[in-house]
């Protein structure tokens, strides 16, 4: 985070010209005479820093320090004072003010104070942004989430490796962080390591070291994690070769790795995380059955979002009052309609659509208030369904999407005929070249198969559509499929 706007509060002409000598053109200054008219720009805009002079005509700009806390993004407070008052510029350091200066403000003085603040504040923004994304706690009053966490304090007080199942966007590692942070390794680090975002190659080496390999640590997180927690997040993914390395590991409790002379010991606690169903792998032979069973010793679910609505407005608080603070914005104002929208949506990406829904609203939003207009800008997403055009009572979304769909390539291939055959009359230009064959336009169904699994929404779709007609010409040797591919047309 990044120093972009600074408020400069003074009425000293001669201060405020060797500030914005040192301030301009590099930052955006927005100067203000006293500390009223500073009050009621820092409640309409937003500030990074506030540098406010020691003595102002109605008080001191150490009294901004109360009111900056309610500000949204808490800028940081510079002070100036005399030399004489340098005793109250150390009070104002006490009460919560970063730094101070002394007229006559020198431009050295000022750059070393204007970095260190900048420091401050890119250090602040990582420190928030690792709280908010290291949460160990579960946010919810539903009954589902209270059992949670009754599974979790459970789970806690074993040493036992833990499966953590549940839709993508569930909560699983905020539960696994939730685990860790109640056991009596919570003083331990817990490594988080994505198995689905790294290669078969790397896999093996992040987790168990590779000493023969440069790009690879000698030392593998299983061992990094000494006495603490490794969570392996969608598991599922983790390839067959180092499924079967890491059920030697858990059997025998030793860490083998190429190089090494004396196996290490593990003492780590493994979970577990997946969105996948990891019977069914086994069954394909795609997820060893011996690693499965080793790691649902304990095993817990995560419900999804639709089965616990209660924990919504209690999200979409904690995830407004998240991109309020990380874009300098006030809270907003939700309204009935847009409360009803969220609570009456099926949320299949869980909490991680929730919060990113949210996060969107809030940048959209230009006022203080959100409508259901803020949360998606596809129209029919978020509140009930309106009737499709072709008279139906309740038309799904897969049915409209590909009676879109039909629409549109209906209009291009439309478009695309229009343009090869008629306007050579009216061109002039048009009328010297050779004429060409027209060509046969392609059906737009037969790019559907090619890409859409909902064949037999289309098939549907074409059958009971009065006002779709294929341009192509007809023929009745060879009907069109939606099997066809577009090579044999």
């Amino acid at each position: 985070m990044m120093i972009e706007r600074i408020l400069l509060v003074s009425d000293d002409e001669a201060l405020r010209r060797q500030v914005e000598q040192c301030l301009l053109p590099r930052w955006q200054v927005a100067r203000e005479p006293s500390l009223e008219a500073a009050q009621q720009t820092l409640n309409r805009e937003p500030f990074d820093l506030v540098i406010a002079d020691g003595q102002l005509p109605d008080g001191s700009g150490a009294h901004l320090l109360d009111n900056l806390k309610a500000v949204p993004g808490q800028p940081i407070l510079l002070v100036v004072f005399s030399p004489a008052a340098a005793a109250s510029a150390a009070e104002c350091v006490r009460r919560g003010a970063f730094g101070f200066l002394l007229k006559p403000v020198l431009p050295e003085q000022f750059e070393v104070l204007l970095h260190q603040t900048e420091n401050f504040r890119r250090l602040s923004g990582v420190a928030q942004f690792l709280a908010e994304t290291g949460s160990a706690e579960l946010f919810g009053r539903s009954r589902a989430l209270e059992e949670l966490r009754s599974q979790a304090r459970k789970l806690a007080r074993t040493e036992a490796s833990v499966l953590i199942q549940g839709e993508p966007g569930a909560g699983k590692r905020f539960l696994a962080r939730a685990i860790h942070s109640l056991s009596p390794r919570a003083e331990t680090p817990l490594l988080e390591v994505d198995c689905a975002s790294l290669s078969e190659g790397r896999i093996e080496g992040l987790l168990f070291g590779d000493s023969s390999c440069s790009a690879e640590s000698p030392v593998g997180v299983l061992e990094l994690a000494h006495g603490g927690a490794v969570m392996l997040a969608e598991i599922g993914a983790l390839p067959l070769a180092a499924q079967a390395r890491l059920l030697r590991t858990l059997e025998t409790r030793k860490l083998e790795r190429p190089g090494s002379r004396s196996p290490a010991p593990l003492t780590a606690r493994v979970m577990a995380t997946t969105s996948r169903d990891l019977p069914a792998m086994v069954e394909r032979k795609k997820f060893q059955e011996g690693l499965f069973h080793a790691l649902h010793v304990c095993s817990v679910r995560v419900p999804p979002l639709r089965e616990r609505p209660e924990d919504i407005p209690l999200l979409v608080e904690r995830f407004c009052e998240a991109s309020a603070r990380r874009y300098g914005r006030g809270l907003p104002t939700i309204s009935s309609a847009c409360w009803q929208a969220l609570q009456d949506h099926e949320w299949p990406g869980n909490v991680r659509e929730l919060q990113d829904t949210i996060e969107r609203a809030m940048l959209r939003c230009p006022g203080g208030i959100l409508e259901p207009a803020h949360l998606n800008g596809r129209i029919g997403e978020f509140g009930a369904a309106a009737p499709g055009p072709l008279g139906r009572d309740a038309e799904t979304l897969d049915e409209a999407e590909m009676r879109h769909i039909l629409a549109v390539l209906a209009r291009c291939n439309s478009a695309s005929v229009s343009g090869r055959s008629g306007t050579s009359s009216e061109n002039p230009a048009c009328q010297t070249q050779p004429r060409r064959t027209r060509q046969r336009p392609r059906d737009p169904r037969a790019a559907i198969s090619r890409w859409s699994p909902k064949a037999e929404c289309v098939r549907e779709l074409m059958r009971t559509e009065p006002g779709y007609r294929s341009e192509t010409k007809k023929d009745n040797t060879r009907p069109h499929t939606l099997g066809r591919s577009r090579r044999d047309l």
